[in-house]
């Protein structure tokens, strides 16, 4: 482990060798020891800098050459991933780097941030804040990501108009503001009455604008989950227990 670490590529079109190839896999198998997420974006560190110089454009520029690099480090003899396994550590390395508050989560796995690496940063964002306010299990976070990119229409081709584009995002924008009401609202809060009633109004209308955006979406499918979120901020503003009003 000791000596200086030669990384990235050596020359303009020449790849690493094979003894740089075998460095690398050895310092990836030694990342075992460490955490899930933590394991996922060490490796991805080792990998982004050894097979792309750490240069984070290059990565996502996926080159022909580059990319071989990737291939040639799957197939040595040992590696302990495959191509596709070593992408996903880089991809989870990189997008990490914008997620810092996924590390304050003991819930959010390197399962969780893989499946959010097919969206886009904003997108990741709002998906892993409602994983960690709901707490998704990675299964239904793909499914969530998956109605995401249909929204989005990237089934089959489709071309959302701008409305829905805005809407969709206005919808989600207001669902991951509404996931932060219960933890605010926790057992034990003190709430005088003006406080109580306006709060009341507010999922009150919050109820009413669920039911016209479920009419006006008719058959789309945003992520948004204002019902679910109304209804565990309409628990939290429950009256008071019967001791409790009975010394008011």
């Amino acid at each position: 482990m000791g000596g200086k670490r030669r990384s990235g590529f050596r020359a303009p079109g020449l790849g690493p060798s094979d003894a740089e190839l075998d460095s690398t896999n050895a310092r990836l198998r030694e990342c075992a020891r460490l955490g899930d997420l933590q394991a996922f974006v060490a490796e991805g560190e080792i990998i982004l800098r050894d097979m792309f110089g750490g240069d984070v454009a290059a990565w996502e520029s996926r080159s022909p050459a580059k990319m071989q690099s990737i291939r040639r480090l799957a197939k040595r003899p040992g590696a302990p991933y495959q191509k596709d396994a070593l992408s996903k550590r880089v991809g989870v390395h990189v997008a990490m780097q914008k997620l810092a508050f996924v590390w304050r989560s003991p819930t959010i796995t390197a399962s969780h941030v893989v499946e959010v690496l097919r969206i886009p940063h904003d997108q990741r964002v709002g998906m892993l804040e409602l994983a960690i306010a709901e707490g998704w299990s990675v299964k239904r976070l793909h499914a969530e990501v998956v109605q995401c990119r249909r929204s989005r229409g990237e089934r089959r081709g489709r071309r959302v108009s701008p409305r829905v584009r805005k809407a969709i995002s206005l919808l989600r924008k207001a669902t991951q503001a509404l996931a932060r009401v219960p933890a605010l609202l926790e057992p034990g809060a003190l709430l005088d009455e003006r406080s109580r009633a306006e709060l009341a109004t507010l999922v009150s209308r919050l109820s009413t604008l669920q039911r016209r955006v479920d009419a006006a979406a008719s058959g789309i499918s945003p992520t948004a989950r204002v019902r679910k979120l109304s209804s565990v901020a309409a628990v939290r503003l429950a009256p008071p227990s019967s001791s409790r009003a009975a010394s008011a």
